[in-house]
Order: C-alpha cells, then sequence, then structure tokens
C-alpha cells in the first residue's frame, strides 16, 4: 500500500465509518433489513439530515380473521448514530428513583382512531406532534365515521406493554444527564454526545410519522379490500433510538466521587426545541455490548409477539369495526 494510501486508512479509521459498517455487519448477521446512511428532515433547521443506520426486524404474530390474507406484525425499528472517540469519554450521572421511561410506538388502532377523530378539526395538521401521528394524513377524508372512531380501543387497553418489559435494557442504569470529558491535554469538548442523542431523537419522531403514513394507507386498502402488489399486514412498530459508542463509556457514582467504566446506559433525554419536545430513551452502548444487545432485544421482541397473540381476538373485535364504520 503505497504512503498515500496509508494516510488515507489511517484518516478512516479515525472516523466513525469504520464503527458503523461493524454494526451494520453484526445486524445482517442477526437477520435485520438493513439502511445504511439514510436521511430524515429536521423540522428545526428545515432541512434533510443523515443517520448512520436504521435496522427493521419483522415478525408476524396471527392472522386476521375476518380477511386472512392479512396479518398481524410487531416491528422492531432501531435508530442508530454510530460515534468513535479516543481523546474523549462519555461520562453519565444516574438518576435517582428514575425507574420507568417512555417507550415511543405507534400502531393501526391508534392511527384509525385519531385520524378518524382528529381529521374532522381544521386545527389538527398544527397539533400533529402532540397527536403522536402524520401531518399529511390529517389532511385526508376521515377513516372511520365518528360513532365507530370512538369505539376503537387502544392497543394499551388490550395488551398493555412499557419499559420494564424490555429485559434488553430495563435493568441497565438510567441516566438523565451526560457529558463530554477530554481524556488527557487541554482544549474544549466536542458536543457529540448532545448532538448524537438529537439526531437519534428527530430521527424517531420522523420515523414515528413516516409509519403512520403507512397504518393510514395499510387500513384504507383493508376496506377497500385490496389485495395485490404486497403482503398485507396491520402492524405494530416500536421505534428505539441507539447510540453505539466505540470509546470510554463511564458512569459517576456520586458519594464517593468515583468513575465506573461501563457497557451499557439507557439515557433519559429530554429535548425541547421549537418543533420537538419530550423524552426519549436512548440506549448508549459500546460496541462490544452491541451484539449482547441485539440477542436480549430479539428475545423481548418474541416475548411481547405472545403477548400480543393472545389477543389477536381482541384485536378482531376492533379490525371488524374498521369495515362497518367506513367515512362515506
Amino acid at each position: 500500500m503505497s504512503k498515500k494510501l496509508e494516510k488515507v486508512k489511517e484518516r478512516v479509521l479515525k472516523t466513525g465509518y469504520p464503527l458503523e459498517l461493524e454494526v451494520i455487519d453484526e445486524l445482517k448477521s442477526h437477520g435485520w433489513e438493513v439502511m445504511a446512511s439514510t436521511n430524515y428532515f429536521d423540522e428545526d433547521e428545515g432541512k434533510w439530515r443523515e443517520l448512520d443506520v436504521k435496522a427493521y426486524r419483522k415478525i408476524e404474530f396471527g392472522e386476521v380473521e375476518c380477511a386472512p390474507e392479512w396479518s398481524y406484525a410487531l416491528d422492531l425499528t432501531l435508530v442508530i448514530q454510530c460515534k468513535k472517540s479516543e481523546k474523549f469519554a462519555w461520562v453519565f450521572f444516574p438518576a435517582e428513583g428514575k425507574d420507568d421511561l417512555w417507550i415511543r410506538y405507534i400502531d393501526f388502532l391508534k392511527v384509525a382512531r385519531t385520524q378518524s377523530l382528529a381529521a374532522r378539526d381544521p386545527s389538527s395538521t398544527r397539533r400533529h406532534r402532540i397527536l403522536g401521528i402524520g401531518k399529511s394524513i390529517l389532511m385526508e377524508p376521515p377513516l372511520l365515521n365518528e360513532e365507530i372512531a370512538r369505539q376503537i380501543k387502544w392497543l394499551g387497553e388490550i395488551a398493555p406493554f412499557g419499559f420494564k418489559d424490555f429485559k434488553s435494557f430495563a435493568n441497565k442504569e438510567i441516566a438523565t444527564i451526560g457529558t463530554v470529558v477530554p481524556l488527557g491535554g487541554k482544549g474544549k469538548a466536542p458536543n457529540e454526545l448532545f448532538e448524537a442523542a438529537a439526531t437519534a431523537t428527530k430521527a424517531t419522531v420522523y420515523e414515528l410519522e413516516l409509519i403512520s403514513d403507512y397504518h393510514h394507507a395499510a387500513i384504507s386498502l383493508f376496506q377497500a379490500q385490496e389485495k395485490e402488489g404486497f403482503k398485507p399486514r396491520l402492524s405494530i412498530n416500536i421505534v428505539l433510538p441507539v447510540i453505539v459508542f466505540d470509546g470510554t463509556l463511564c458512569m459517576w457514582r456520586g458519594k464517593d466521587k468515583e468513575l465506573e467504566e461501563v457497557n451499557h446506559v439507557v439515557y433519559a433525554f429530554n429535548y425541547r426545541s421549537l418543533c420537538y419536545f419530550g423524552e426519549y430513551t436512548i440506549n448508549v452502548l459500546t460496541k462490544d455490548q452491541f451484539p449482547i444487545f441485539l440477542e436480549e432485544l430479539e428475545k423481548d421482541q418474541e416475548s411481547l409477539c405472545l403477548r400480543f397473540k393472545e389477543k389477536t381476538h381482541e384485536l378482531d373485535e376492533q379490525v371488524r369495526l374498521f369495515l362497518t364504520g367506513k367515512f362515506l
């Protein structure tokens, strides 16, 4: 290899790209669908921005009784940022007494009910983020008439789940504050932790709203009994933001004023801006911990599928309303 290429190689190794490729290879070896260097729309900046990796794992857990060609599914999406640092450590501070966090998800029942009721309100497009669905589908005609829409149950009424159902991270330490600290010498530490967390948050919001558009289209096709061109599914979609860090990850011990190197932190990231608000549960983990995290997360998904499968009869009752309550 020439000296010129050696220099190029050295510079590439200092970036996060090799880490990104390692993460992608690990995901593919586990059978995930992967999109590398994908994009999302940053509403604060008013422009498209890059996300390192987006990955999907989909499991079907039953057929729709009134339309057997349709299936129920639980889809898991990982929104991933990859960061590498040899000069700076990431230090987190544990949140005392905090043991339950938000899990961001969207499902076909929520979209059917919320869109049907909110689409009648001209001001709803300004409140789409509070409603938790995409703005574009609020400008469409209601999916269901009002009487039927109010009968649709929330998923949480049928099969509630939350943070503590994820054994892959529910027992990890939770932090609400994190900072970047130089490992040696002088100089101001870059704000790379905040930037990575903000990117993961905004990309998660974008993904959830994009999925709500899919749900709207799927329910519309279901009502029309369209079958051709794709395998029809009514799904529950969980979106988890993740930061994979190749570097020194630490937790501060307040009483003893000591640092402990760790491999996994659950970061309760509270983000407020003109266009975004809320607390987001971000798994921050080392690259060596990532394969272990994936294995445990896949078990969590399979466990949730079994729970939802037990509730298919109740889901069927809601789905029948999609046909009887079609808005005309």
